[in-house]
């Protein structure tokens, strides 16, 4: 072919033959070169296909999983997460060569490599963990009761919903709402819902510069300016580096908007608030989606919490059991009044 190419060379033609020469080098090497690209572009495609096969059982295996009790282990998101990228940068490069654009064949073999390399880490044992009892996440003397286990279910549910941003747990003075979404908060960071996750206590005539205050202490943050909105601006831009965040705002007993404190509303930047509240009410005047009750503990709750923290046995006096039993009842199943 490239004898009949160059053919119209005459003997006499002879300063031109140098070039040429060059010339027709230079193709061959690209030719040779366009050989092993489509050489190795078919090694690529065939550990690819495999890849492809393997990241079909890892997300059906995935989907399998009881995310209730189990958690998946981060390694086969990061898994998940290369093989997409190497499969969008050989995507890239077969266009290239699709549109005749030149491409060197060691970015070819970099792939290949780099899918090999992913072909050997697909075991993942374990693929998942037992997620730990809510207890594990809490501070203190938590027990997990089936008030709190229930409207913990409840909340995790309303936390992975993306349609919900603002989120109402309620229940009267001393039934454990703070502990619950304490841990209800470091629960959805293990099981990596949220990157961040920011507490502060509202209370009645809430104090904004106050409030403001506590969140920056959760993300070591530095106030420098003097007034409200300033000090907002400066939250605000610091939680949007953040693309997973909840802000946990506890005992709301009036409206507050939440902007003023810094906070992005309505789901922004994949932020949500969480809040408690006393009353029902409370929750509808701050705009929540999801409204949750935190009942109290049932009769045979109450008495198994007074006995764990009064220290008193079935096995103690019948006086000692006949007024342990009516506190236990005037407690009217709230945890924190029976701890006091």
């Amino acid at each position: 072919a490239l004898q009949e190419k160059y053919s119209f060379i005459q003997l006499g033609d002879m300063a031109l033959f140098p070039v040429v020469i060059a010339v027709m080098v230079n193709q061959i090497k690209q030719e040779i070169c366009l050989i092993w690209i489509r050489f190795i572009m078919l090694r690529v495609e065939v550990v690819k296909r495999k890849l492809i096969s393997t990241r079909e059982l890892v997300l059906e295996k995935i989907r399998a999983t009881d995310h209730k009790t189990d958690k998946v282990n981060d390694c086969v998101f990061e898994w998940l997460k290369a093989m997409e990228k190497l499969t969008e940068e050989e995507e890239y490069l077969k266009t290239r060569i699709e549109l005749g654009i030149p491409v060197e064949y060691r970015m070819y073999h970099e792939i290949l490599d780099k899918l090999r390399a992913l072909k050997t880490k697909c075991e993942f044992e374990p693929f998942s963990t037992t997620i730990p009892t809510l207890e594990h996440f809490s501070s203190g003397n938590f027990v997990p009761f089936e008030p709190m286990i229930e409207a913990s279910n409840r909340l995790l549910a309303a936390l992975h919903d993306n349609n919900c941003s603002i989120i109402g747990l309620y229940g009267k003075r001393g039934s454990g709402k703070t502990e619950l979404v304490k841990a209800v908060g470091e629960k959805a960071k293990y099981l990596n819902i949220f990157d961040v996750v920011l507490f502060a206590t509202v209370s009645q005539n809430p104090n904004v510069s106050r409030i403001q205050d506590e969140i920056a202490e959760s993300l070591d943050l530095k106030l420098d300016k003097n007034t409200e909105i300033g000090r907002a601006g400066t939250i605000y831009s610091t939680l949007e580096r953040f693309d997973r965040i909840l802000v946990i705002l506890d005992d709301v007993k009036a409206r507050i908007e939440v902007e003023d404190l810094g906070i992005p509303r309505g789901g922004t930047n994949g932020c949500k608030v969480l809040l408690t509240a006393r009353r029902r009410r409370d929750c509808a005047l701050m705009g929540c989606q999801r409204e949750i009750p935190l009942s109290a503990l049932s009769r045979d709750e109450s008495w198994t919490l007074l006995k764990k923290h009064s220290g008193i046995k079935d096995e103690s006096s019948s006086d000692i059991l006949n007024v342990a039993h009516n506190v236990a009842f005037e407690c009217e199943g709230l945890p924190g009044t029976i701890k006091e």
